[in-house]
């Protein structure tokens, strides 16, 4: 199994998370590190003289490009690497506590035909999961990228797997301790501004695509069953908002 994380501003949390990891009775095969902060990580560790295990290959963004897109670009990587493995994608805020790697790795062997993997307790579903990309580019696609920063792509996907008839399986006995909304509560009052406003516009985009009164409820059965109810002229509206409305955002 290849692991993955995206780090942005909390690098003392992600640095510790590495090392839980690397501490695992079952290790992953690789390691693959996104920093959204366009190197602030690597000024971390040789700050702080701190060593990367030679398994971690980094892989410096510009700029923060949220989950779905550096999500998509660790499954891709991952295919390329070893078409067969698993990824594990984690929040840089947790920490392994038992053997994550090798009970998910059990589970992908008793389940090997779900789509998405992530534990029964502890974390929101999608603050660490397995999947691979070829799994998801041959079932209900990879992570939309529409959602340009993080918030809503995580029930975008979640709500994808049940209509596609299939459940997020959870894998019983993960033990992990999750800070949560890390990076959020180191903002300044202009990021967080900034956060407010991304926010807004993955929950518009959301309510859009899927006809969902409330964006936080993807399971909703009264929503689309298939993106904007396949009205293309819906579709266009909704991105023309987001040009409009968002900007760059």
């Amino acid at each position: 199994m290849i692991f993955a994380v995206v780090t942005y501003k909390k690098f003392d949390l992600c640095f510790d998370l590495l090392q839980s990891v690397l501490d695992q009775k079952t290790l992953p095969s690789a390691i693959f590190l996104y920093d959204n902060s366009g190197g602030g990580f690597s000024h971390y560790v040789n700050r702080e003289n701190k060593n990367l295990s030679p398994l971690v290959t980094t892989v410096t963004n510009a700029e923060n490009e949220g989950c779905a897109k550096v999500w998509n670009s660790a499954l891709r990587r991952a295919f390329f690497v070893s078409p067969e493995e698993h990824v594990l994608i984690a929040n840089d805020d947790i920490l392994f506590q038992n053997d994550v790697i090798g009970l998910f790795q059990e589970e992908i062997l008793r389940y090997p035909d779900e789509l998405v993997y992530c534990p029964q307790l502890g974390v929101n579903a999608f603050s660490l999961f397995a999947t691979r990309y070829k799994t998801l580019e041959g079932t209900v696609g990879l992570f939309d990228e529409h959602f340009r920063y993080p918030y809503f792509e995580d029930g975008d996907m979640a709500r994808r797997v049940m209509l596609y008839g299939k459940r997020i399986q959870r894998v019983p006995d993960v033990q992990v301790s999750h800070v949560g909304s890390a990076t959020l509560k180191s903002y300044t009052e202009e990021e967080k501004n900034f956060h407010h406003y991304r926010f807004s516009r993955n929950a518009y985009y959301m309510s859009q695509k899927w006809g969902l009164r409330d964006p936080d409820r993807w399971e909703d059965p009264d929503g689309y069953h298939t993106p904007f109810d396949g009205d293309e002229a819906l579709e266009i509206i909704t991105m023309t908002t987001l040009r409009n409305a968002f900007g760059q955002y």
